[in-house]
């Protein structure tokens, strides 16, 4: 029977696509893996060409010297710069990853956060990203370094003694084969490993923000730190902990909506921001034009469009719409004197 195709499974990016924008880098690692590794098999081959010398009456130790002193210096100069490629593609690899993925979670809703999970997402961020980092830095050396070896060596037995070499190739296969099984079983390991990661992020996360809840409650009391005397009071802070707009009392729904969008606003304004702050000025006075709060922000929207156009006409059109539209209220007395621009 077929298999239900809306319950399909959608298969994710392999592990080679998401290394494909790194394909100099990879290019580089496994140019310099091989060339080290060539360089390793030529060990046994110029030893070899030693002994028999040697046996045959002929050997030339300072030759030998020379030749073997720049195998090992080929050798540890394409291996070091293996390792420095290994380092920064790794890395560059992780720091990409980590920002497509904070990128891709801070555009996402928050129902699809929460359907996601927090600690998952957190696993996605550490462990996963960790997981690929350590096969740029150590596995794809790694597999193309034992590949290249058995090859290589392989050949160097063929080529010395081709019946030997056919004895000694038979293990190859039972080799691959350990390794096929314990890989197919390590794969389900690594699996309920990080399900045991998602758990034990979502403990961390929970102990990290009581432990944050309980050092607020000891902390300074927030009522004296704000200097707050009276209940209901709503402060608008920013990221710094600074004050842009208070209110105090209960509002109905609809001013409490206003006074939130005029802090908001105010804060704008405060930081420079005034194309922004006009914006949510601009939609106060569209959105709750009969609130409380519209008179100030028409006040203040005629600031910020002198403060960015630096015209003066913008604050005599500012006194005009308050006089016209909140004639009795206080923000059009303080933009009286205006009008004297």
């Amino acid at each position: 029977m077929p298999k239900n195709p809306s319950k399909t499974k959608p298969k994710g990016p392999s592990i080679w696509s998401l290394l494909g924008p790194y394909k100099l880098l990879i290019g580089l690692l496994l140019a310099f893996t091989i060339i080290a590794n060539a360089f390793n098999l030529w060990v046994p081959r110029l030893t070899a060409s030693a002994i028999d010398a040697y046996a045959a009456g002929h050997f030339m130790l300072n030759n030998f010297l020379i030749e073997f002193i720049a195998v090992g210096l080929f050798i540890f100069l394409f291996t070091y710069a293996q390792n420095i490629v290994q380092v920064y593609a790794s890395e560059r690899v992780a720091r990409d990853l980590r920002e497509k993925l904070s990128s891709k979670i801070s555009g996402q809703s928050y129902a699809a956060i929460e359907a996601l999970s927090p600690s998952k997402l957190l696993t996605n961020l550490t462990s996963d990203i960790d997981a690929i980092k350590n096969f740029v830095a150590m596995a794809i050396a790694s597999l193309i370094s034992s590949l290249f070896l058995i090859v290589g060596a392989s050949i160097l037995l063929l080529m010395l003694d081709w019946k030997l070499a056919l004895v000694v190739l038979l293990v190859v296969p039972v080799i691959g084969g350990i390794f096929f099984y314990v890989l197919s079983h390590v794969r389900k390991l690594f699996t309920k490993a990080q399900e045991a990661i998602d758990r034990l992020n979502s403990v961390i996360s929970e102990s990290i923000l009581g432990a944050a809840l309980i050092r607020l409650i000891n902390s300074q009391p927030l009522p004296k730190k704000f200097r707050v005397q009276w209940t209901p009071t709503l402060i608008l802070l920013d990221d710094e902990g600074e004050e842009h707009n208070r209110t105090v009392g209960f509002l109905p729904p609809d001013e409490l909506l206003a006074s939130l969008m005029l802090g908001i606003g105010k804060s704008h304004f405060d930081y420079d921001e005034f194309s922004e702050a006009e914006n949510t000025f601009q939609h106060l006075l569209a959105e709750y034009p009969k609130s409380d709060s519209s008179s100030e922000a028409a006040y203040y929207l005629g600031v910020s469009r002198y403060k960015r156009t630096r015209n003066a006409e913008e604050l005599k059109k500012t006194v005009q719409h308050l006089q016209r539209d909140f004639p009795q209220s206080e923000w059009a007395k303080r933009a009286s004197v205006y009008q004297l621009l």
